[in-house]
């Protein structure tokens, strides 16, 4: 199962949807990629970095931008980043 099916539940509709257009647009330029993290960077306005680190069983995430910064809620970037990772079979 891909990391996107295993994660839509935890996003917006209309996060997903922005985030698919990001992927689409590419916008989305993964730096490191393995089985246990990525780090990406994603271009909007401007260029956010996106973190996922798995270990220990345990999904964690980050992003620069001031949307996850300020309220901590999943953003396009991060589903941006993880429907490229997909794609990409990291």
């Amino acid at each position: 199962m891909s990391l996107a099916a295993r994660l839509t539940e935890n996003f917006t509709a209309n996060v997903r949807k922005r985030g698919e257009q990001y992927h689409r647009e590419g916008r989305v330029h993964i730096e490191e990629g393995s089985e246990s993290g990525l780090w990406a960077l994603v271009h909007g306005s401007q260029t956010y970095e996106v973190d996922l680190d798995f270990s220990n069983g345990t999904l964690s995430v980050w992003c620069g931008c001031p949307y996850f910064e300020d309220t901590g809620n999943l953003c396009k970037h991060l589903w941006a980043a993880i429907v490229t990772a997909d794609e990409h079979g990291i």
